[in-house]
């Protein structure tokens, strides 16, 4: 194969390992969506739950393609010396804490949607934030392309972060004798005693 349909494929394989990674939170958000998520008290401005699905596939799709291009930039300056500083040491480092970013993205839809910790689920929402920032920064300062394709994900950042925000003040979790419980908890009980009903009368 010519070097250009390799890198191609590379392109292809690195985000689509990129966009598969993100959809392995989908069943976990589809359950919950069928189940509690929508038997809470939301946000008015909440979106569609249709719009999710594209939303995510897009921004991967969009984080592949930058990641990919800041992978095949550090691999070409491996071999060639370079200047010693901070922005130095972030450049040589920036796959690894993109990675290590990508992996905090993944927990996401566990911990909020799977495990029903709203707030937790929040406080992630915001370190993605913090952390993304210095990485875009880092990426712009490498590839103008790659620090700009990742504008549409710290937007779409913000808007969920301010929409788990709305969900925790809207089902605040109490904690008491140790053992935590919300709405969502309890909306997911309630959906598992219905089903175990409809069981047993044969529905």
């Amino acid at each position: 194969k010519s070097p250009s349909a390799l890198k191609s494929a590379s392109a292809l394989a690195w985000v689509s390992t990129t966009v598969l990674g993100g959809a392995s939170g989908a069943p976990t958000v589809s359950r919950a969506i069928k189940t509690w998520y929508n038997e809470i008290a939301l946000p008015d401005f909440t979106p569609p739950n249709r719009i999710f699905m594209p939303v995510w596939v897009m921004l991967y799709t969009l984080m592949g393609i930058a990641s990919w291009r800041i992978r095949n930039i550090v691999i070409n300056a491996a071999s060639s010396p370079s200047a010693i500083g901070l922005l130095t040491f972030l450049q040589q480092r920036i796959v690894l804490f993109s990675f290590i970013h990508y992996i905090m993205n993944l927990s996401w839809p566990l911990v909020f949607f799977g495990m029903k910790r709203l707030r937790p689920g929040h406080v992630l929402n915001v370190m993605l934030i913090i952390t993304l920032l210095p990485i875009m920064f880092v990426y712009g300062t490498m590839d103008t392309v790659s620090g700009v394709l990742l504008i549409p994900y710290l937007a779409w950042l913000g808007v969920a972060t301010r929409l788990s925000s709305g969900v925790c003040r809207l089902n605040p979790t109490e904690v008491k004798n140790g053992y935590w419980y919300n709405n969502a908890k309890l909306q997911d009980q309630i959906w598992k005693l219905r089903a175990d009903a409809g069981k047993i009368v044969g529905l």
